[in-house]
């Protein structure tokens, strides 16, 4: 999985069990909230498994510099809506994906998207509609290993593992990200897995963080809630409040 290096202001405390990291000042879109067209429920496109192998095998060839009109074209056929394709073009810089299903979860919302062309982790969750207008929790901007470190469950898992990485749990069935009240504002707690050092190496723990934002939908900060040692055989998902019904 492609990872982006970056700058993030970062913030030790001892609140709620947790660690608080302070929001990066860059942004995934435009830096504000209305600065972009509100995502919603007709963002979202629902090939069948054929238009898709179709669009896909199409798009995979000639140059690659067309993928994205051939992707659009592919979609268009297929019956997507305007916004469904609005969403593509805005999000293209970070890879061609589409909304597969919507979660109108209030200021902020839940798009789950899926990627054309990945090999690995075709599936992805974003925080939408708040400020900035579109978070991936797969950033790693937000869980940097320096950070990381100064969460003691993380420091005593970084011993044993020496080679300890991170990556997106489930985005297709999961349970997360859950969202929450959080002092006026909401809270979307986020599930990731601790590897031994790549994609397909055993399995050594979890991570929940939480993102949080105030009332006017601005991303305040991102807590570390949990981390978790465990393989494979006894990982234990942990049961994080409720989530909303997909839409």
């Amino acid at each position: 999985m492609t990872r982006a290096i970056f700058t993030a202001l970062a913030l030790c405390c001892a609140t709620f069990g947790g660690f608080v990291l302070l929001a990066p000042s860059l942004g995934l879109a435009a830096p504000a909230a209305d600065s972009t067209a509100r995502i919603t429920a007709k963002a979202v496109w629902a090939p069948t498994p054929e238009q898709l192998s179709d669009i896909r095998r199409k798009c995979t060839e000639g140059d690659p510099a067309q993928h994205e009109a051939c992707f659009l074209n592919g979609m268009k056929s297929a019956g997507a809506s305007d916004e469904a394709m609005a969403f593509v073009k805005e999000f293209a810089d970070h890879g061609l994906a589409y909304i597969r299903s919507f979660w109108d979860t209030g200021r902020v919302d839940i798009a789950f998207i899926e990627y054309l062309f990945r090999a690995n982790d075709l599936d992805g969750a974003l925080l939408v509609n708040g400020t900035p207008p579109i978070i991936d929790v797969d950033d790693y901007k937000f869980l940097t290993q320096e950070d990381l470190r100064k969460n003691t469950d993380y420091a005593a898992l970084l011993q044993k593992y020496p080679n300890i990485s991170i990556f997106p749990d489930d985005r297709y069935q999961s349970e997360l990200p859950v969202t929450t009240s959080a002092e006026a504002g909401q809270e979307f707690q986020v599930e990731y897995l601790l590897q031994d050092g790549c994609h397909a190496c055993a399995r050594i723990g979890n991570l929940v963080a939480s993102f949080i934002f105030d009332g006017s939908g601005r991303f305040v900060e991102i807590r570390i809630l949990k981390v978790r040692p465990g393989g494979d055989a006894d990982y234990d998902r942990p049961v994080l409040s409720r989530r909303p019904d997909p839409k």
